[in-house]
């Protein structure tokens, strides 16, 4: 069964924490509800965040008031989603609580809802609980990344990543390869990472060349055990580069569609030859997951 915790820095934050209380309560959600303030007792705060997955909840809450710090020290302490609550108080309505929960840096998320938006909370909360019994349902799960050596080095270098490995006095220490894959096999439950540079040339009728890459080098594809191992597999054609060069013998133009893991825009398409049109394609919708490197 699913839990949540409710985790407040103070009693005064109680009415606001009832709300989200009730929602959990009406979705027959278990529930923990904990007084816990990341500036009077940073400690017990700390120890409680970095064990919660072991405790089996599967998302954490934060409210807090005014100097809001709570949510962001167990963020900074978990993998798992914390959810931000900012409190209002009787001076700055909450203000300060909201630009102190939502200001988070770069690599350590908090998901921060409306100022005293603690239903929001609870039902942002079962969503997210609801995507991850839908993708365990569905008897697929993640077995491999492939991507870059540019990112596999931004992974390496990634605050969040050293701080979770080498705690936060480690952040600025270069992360070794195998390190990464064995905080993806703690953390997710599998460690294997591909690194694909290999690259290919086309050629127009003009004659004019370009080198592209298989991979993008700036995108994870994450694999699941419903992935087909080789896209394409059984299917045998030209790639629309190819049919642009003018030449490809009869075998090719036969075949209705090929499947090309490099047609722009799409990682993976389907040329239909009939028409020329192109259809994003996964043979496994449930199974590739594109995520683009957005950091700098």
């Amino acid at each position: 069964m699913r839990k949540v915790a409710v985790i407040m820095g103070s009693t005064s934050d109680l009415p606001v924490a009832e709300k989200a209380i009730q929602v959990l309560k009406e979705y027959e959600i278990e529930t923990e509800v904990r007084v816990l303030s990341a500036h009077r007792c940073p400690n017990e705060a700390r120890e409680f965040a970095s064990s919660a997955r072991e405790s089996g909840f599967s998302c954490i809450i934060a409210l807090a008031g005014m100097a809001a710090h709570l949510a962001g020290a167990m963020a900074a302490n978990t993998t798992l989603p914390v959810i931000g609550v900012p409190c209002s108080g009787a001076k700055l309505d909450g203000m300060d609580a909201l630009l102190s929960t939502v200001q988070m840096p770069s690599g350590i998320p908090v998901a921060t809802v409306a100022i005293d938006g603690a239903k929001n909370a609870a039902i942002l909360a079962i969503q997210i609980m609801a995507v991850a019994d839908a993708a365990a349902e569905s008897g697929n799960a993640l077995t491999e990344i492939v991507t870059s050596t540019k990112i596999l080095r931004k992974l390496a270098a990634n605050k969040g990543i050293q701080t979770l490995i080498y705690g936060t006095v480690g952040a600025g220490t270069y992360v070794p390869a195998g390190r990464i894959r064995s905080l993806f096999a703690e953390l997710f439950g599998f460690g294997v990472i591909t690194t694909n540079d290999l690259r290919y040339k086309t050629q127009t009728a003009s004659g004019n060349e370009a080198t592209k890459r298989f991979f993008p080098e700036d995108k994870m594809a994450f694999l699941s055990n419903g992935t087909a191992s080789s896209f394409g597999v059984g299917l045998w054609g030209v790639t629309p580069e190819e049919a642009d060069y003018g030449q490809y013998n009869d075998k090719s133009m036969d075949q209705f569609i090929t499947i090309t893991q490099w047609a722009t825009p799409d990682p993976v398409a389907v040329w239909t030859k009939a028409s020329g049109v192109f259809i994003p394609v996964v043979p496994n919708p449930t199974g590739l997951f594109i995520a683009a490197d957005t950091s700098k």
